[in-house]
């Protein structure tokens, strides 16, 4: 399985690329599922992303959401759960991440996919659900069941958005009329880079990978027994952040990468 780390740097104005967060959801929602196998389990990841906060397990595996044809499921509700997990609306579904609505016709990107799916529905009932090309718009195989996973690292719904909204109280102090990333998570609107700030959006996060304590390769690596820094992570950026600059100059920058240390230099 494949966890790369995002392609933006820590607080950039940007958010990650949808087909890196796919794959890491994807893996982090089989993670999340795994209780214990025979088989050999490889993770193929960074110590970019091995350092990086991701959610909770329980809140990965409870955000799956499992459909299959027969199913009696309302069109609207699967939408309305694709706008909570991070997915956008298109006019013609070619990315991961995108879906498209057109009469019973809901074409979806889904997390984890090498090709986009169609839902065909008859009033609130799941007909077929089949794999087509993004380039042709042509409808390929049809699927006898499939379980969605977020493109997004966490949900916009009420308690995260009131979560959010307490917390960056609390760090950076009462937000300005011209701040853009609080006018918009409180309007519940997605906003470009506010995943960087994850650890306001929910109340425990963790590690995609633990470390072993018994980490000789690692000392070797490093010389002396010592740990690698880039091994040592802290409580999160985003407390860094918060020590190292005044509340005001914070929240000017809030969106640039001076809100925090780059990882590379941390590690």
């Amino acid at each position: 399985m494949q966890f790369p780390a995002w392609d933006c740097q820590p607080y950039d104005r940007v958010s990650p690329h949808g087909g890196i967060l796919a794959q890491r959801l994807t893996t982090l929602a089989r993670l999340s599922r795994l209780k214990g196998s025979d088989k050999p389990l490889i993770v193929l990841t960074t110590v970019n992303a091995i350092v990086q906060r991701v959610p909770a397990r329980e809140i990965v595996a409870a955000q799956a959401l499992s459909v299959a044809p027969g199913h009696v499921v309302p069109m609207d509700s699967i939408v309305a759960w694709l706008e909570h997990n991070g997915y956008n609306r298109s006019s013609t579904v070619r990315e991961p991440g995108e879906y498209a609505v057109r009469g019973g016709i809901l074409d979806l990107f889904p997390a984890g996919l090498d090709q986009p799916v169609r839902f065909d529905f008859f009033g609130d009932s799941l007909e077929s659900i089949r794999t087509f090309d993004a380039e042709t718009q042509r409808t390929l195989l049809d699927m006898r069941a499939l379980d969605l996973v977020p493109i997004s690292e966490f949900q916009l719904v009420t308690e995260t958005i009131r979560r959010f909204r307490m917390g960056y109280v609390a760090t950076f102090g009462a937000p300005q009329r011209d701040d853009l990333l609080y006018e918009a998570v409180s309007e519940g609107r997605r906003h470009p880079g506010m995943e960087h700030w994850l650890p306001l959006f929910q109340e425990r996060d963790g590690y995609a990978v633990r470390l072993s304590r018994r980490r000789a390769g690692c000392d070797r690596a490093a010389g002396r027994g010592r740990r690698p820094r880039a091994l040592q992570a802290d409580r999160g950026l985003l407390r860094g952040a918060a020590r190292g600059a005044g509340a005001s100059r914070r929240r000017r920058d809030l969106q640039a990468v001076a809100a925090g240390p780059a990882l590379s230099d941390r590690s």
